[in-house]
């Protein structure tokens, strides 16, 4: 299958061709607690609740599945994910291995832990300062820690010209720009329009597919077919049971980062089953 990409405003060139037609990667979804719940015992609640229902979901099919928990909960998760097949992962970790950085966990930290993975540049972390500079090092710290970076990227708006793909590209390029091939490999982005969250708009599949195809050309063109084949591209932003399936189906991407709809076990669930139909 070839899908070709024409925008004006794009980073050259103006057409692209990408050939995907044999490429297959395993789903991802990730659930993103945020700042839930209020207390230790309702968080071991949901992770049970979550752990049983999300695995009879996936049953035998491939897909990987992770929850990205409040540090403060990982060891009481810990517990409950230990020996299943699903990764415990963080919302943010500092860049350095050590420091004078009060109120910061380093990715080393976690990794010891046994976190698996941790989301770097959230849009709600970039809406309070966090820029480009400091999502790089961050994810190049998870990196030094052996464990996978989810790394966020996302436009605040849309424009009718086409503009926002070259912020998007600057948020790639930030992360990329010093990465090998094989470190790239390690990197799963999450693509999350802010436009989307929280604001009861949603993007259209369309909308999605054609941005999953302009980050998909950035690393078609860094690194070759080898490499950006291998990195899977998330969609987060008002993920739910009822646009899961049309997303997966006809936005193209390799699976979720889901907020909210998370902290229903019921409806993360149903969320995994779109991933696999």
């Amino acid at each position: 299958m070839k899908y070709i990409l024409i925008t004006q405003n794009m980073p050259s060139p103006m057409v692209y061709s990408l050939h995907m037609a044999k490429v297959k990667r395993t789903p991802l979804v990730i659930g993103n607690w945020k700042m839930h719940p209020a207390t230790l015992e309702a968080a071991k609640r949901l992770g049970k609740d979550v752990v049983t229902k999300a695995l009879k979901a996936r049953g035998t099919a491939s897909c990987d599945i992770g929850i990205a928990v409040p540090t403060l909960y990982f060891d009481e998760i810990g517990k409950i994910t230990k020996g299943k097949p699903i990764m415990l992962g963080a919302q943010n970790a500092a860049a350095g291995a050590v420091g004078a950085e009060t109120g910061e966990v380093s990715a080393g930290m976690l990794a010891e832990r046994r976190a698996a993975f941790v989301i770097v540049g959230h849009s709600e972390r970039r809406a309070r300062g966090e820029d480009n500079a400091q999502v790089t090092a961050r994810a190049a710290g998870v990196l030094a820690a052996k464990m996978i970076p989810v790394v966020c990227i996302g436009e605040q708006s849309r424009d009718a010209e086409g503009d926002f793909y070259h912020i998007v590209h600057e948020q790639l390029d930030a992360v990329f720009a010093n990465l090998g091939g094989t470190a790239a490999t390690r990197v799963v982005v999450a693509y999350e329009p802010v436009w989307a969250i929280g604001t009861g708009l949603t993007p259209t599949a369309e909308d999605v597919s054609t941005m999953r195809l302009a980050i998909k050309k950035y690393l078609h063109e860094k690194y070759g077919d080898a490499v950006a084949n291998k990195v899977r591209v998330l969609y987060g932003g008002s993920v739910t049971e009822e646009n899961a399936l049309e997303f997966m189906q006809n936005g193209m991407i390799d699976g979720f980062l889901v907020g909210g709809a998370s902290l229903e076990a019921v409806r993360f669930a149903v969320i995994i089953k779109a991933c696999i139909a």
